[in-house]
């Protein structure tokens, strides 16, 4: 009997263990391929800016989307605001939304399936030209 309680404590005890590591794993960062931080880019010629990105490392409970934001300089209000299906992993935006000789700034998310949570997102800066 005394072994069977130490047994049970025991799984208890492990079970609370991964039960609160759960709660506080977090939706992994999406890994960023283009435009480089701190990136120029030439707009003459072009029609959009293309913004790509890895389809890993991928949430627990699985991808149900990503999201991608560009931002004028480091402001809060975006000026792109785009949810994309879970399969996208590189996106293209017109020029227009672009100025020359500005900076912006750009972060994708991704959503978990299981829990709805948006992952936490560094942001890239790149800087506009037309030459």
């Amino acid at each position: 009997m005394k072994k069977l309680l130490l047994v049970t404590l025991a799984f208890l005890f492990i079970a609370q263990i991964a039960w609160a590591a759960s709660l506080t794993q977090g939706v992994p960062e999406v890994r960023y391929l283009y435009p480089w931080n701190d990136n120029v880019i030439d707009l003459k010629g072009k029609d959009d800016v293309v913004f790509r990105w890895k389809n890993f490392p991928s949430p627990a409970g699985g991808r149900s989307a990503y999201r991608l934001e560009v931002f004028e300089g480091s402001g809060s209000e975006a000026i792109v605001k785009k949810e994309l299906d879970s399969s996208s992993t590189e996106i293209y935006i017109p020029i227009r939304k672009f100025k020359g000789g500005e900076t912006y700034t750009w972060q994708v998310k991704q959503r978990d399936r299981n829990s709805g949570k948006w992952s936490a997102a560094l942001r890239w800066s790149f800087r506009v030209v037309v030459e």
